[in-house]
């Protein structure tokens, strides 16, 4: 667990985080994860979900599943009050020192091509395009991009 100047602290996602997940879900996106879907990524013994808390809530998460040695990042999203205030990176860190620590070869996301904020983010961190697919997207119907980063001396995929 890390704390930082916002006060927040990154733990593992529990049983009683799924309310507060499912509702930050239906904040951030027009097809949100039901909480039976995060009740099931409790017992994936290949999901790998970080919540970000303040002493009184959960402002964000990120979930990911590690197969082999490979990340896919499933999901990350940060209450509108917490947005464009580090969370969303500091979420993304974790995650990546984790997978150094599992010896990951890289990580790899899906994201809307109009979502400039996220694009701007995953460049920064180092992510690259390495591709893209047409209509990716179904509400609204949108073309996604697909943002690698490689880890731990990984080829570049």
């Amino acid at each position: 667990m890390e704390k930082d100047y916002l006060n927040i602290e990154i733990t593992e996602m529990t049983a009683d985080d799924i309310p507060a997940l499912s509702l930050l879900e239906k904040e951030c996106f027009r097809e949100p994860w039901s909480e039976n879907a995060f009740i099931y990524e409790l017992t994936n013994k290949n999901a790998l979900f970080l919540t970000a808390k303040n002493q009184t809530e959960i402002l964000g998460y990120i979930g990911s599943h590690l197969v082999l040695d490979e990340c896919y990042i499933t999901n990350i999203a940060v209450c509108s009050d917490y947005r464009r205030k580090g969370v969303a990176k500091r979420l993304i860190y974790e995650l990546l020192k984790i997978l150094q620590n599992k010896n990951a070869s890289f990580a790899t996301l899906e994201v809307r091509k109009s979502n400039k904020e996220a694009v701007a983010l995953y460049e920064k961190l180092g992510f690259t395009l390495s591709g893209t697919i047409k209509n990716g997207s179904q509400k609204p119907l949108e073309d996604t991009i697909i943002y690698t980063l490689t880890l731990n001396g990984g080829d570049d995929r």
